[in-house]
């Protein structure tokens, strides 16, 4: 299936997200230079007489940029759902998940700032003092997801 197989009313609706999601990332250089994508495919992909869409990956990387998520708010309204900002009192957890990318992020930083100062073979003493900041921020969150764990775990929420 590619665009044109789209139902029009689809399709315009994408079309419009395809905008709003460069308006949001600040323009169509902003999105060539986060994407790699000429300036000719970014002005075909917001234009309704071309098929064209942006690829996934861009997409999420654009929403994740700019922490506006267009394009999932328009499918969650398409299939009668609501997209909602994850809250710090949410049951069941929910506000782990911002826990658990936060640690993500961050344990990426550990590996890349430990990566860098390995490459070759001799750790600076700037490097070392860099990677244990990395590390500083990691426990950090560690201690702040163990924090909100605890209490789910004692069963006092």
């Amino acid at each position: 299936m590619d665009a044109t197989d789209l139902p029009s009313g689809l399709l315009t609706l994408i079309k419009d997200a395809n905008r709003q999601v460069v308006l949001a990332a600040g323009g169509p250089a902003v999105v060539q230079a986060l994407t790699g994508l000429s300036a000719g495919s970014i002005s075909r992909i917001q234009g309704d007489a071309y098929p064209d869409l942006f690829p996934v990956w861009a997409i999420a990387l654009i929403e994740f940029k700019t922490q506006k998520p267009i394009f999932g708010r328009l499918f969650a309204t398409l299939t009668q759902h609501q997209l909602a900002p994850i809250g710090e009192g949410e049951e069941a957890g929910g506000h782990l998940v911002v826990d658990l990318v936060d640690f993500t992020v961050q344990a990426a930083r550990v590996s890349s700032s430990l990566g860098s100062a390995l490459a070759d073979n001799i750790v600076t003493p700037k490097e070392a003092k860099a990677t244990l900041a990395e590390f500083g921020a990691l426990e950090r969150q560690i201690d702040r997801a163990k924090g909100k764990l605890a209490p789910i775990a004692s069963g006092r929420k």
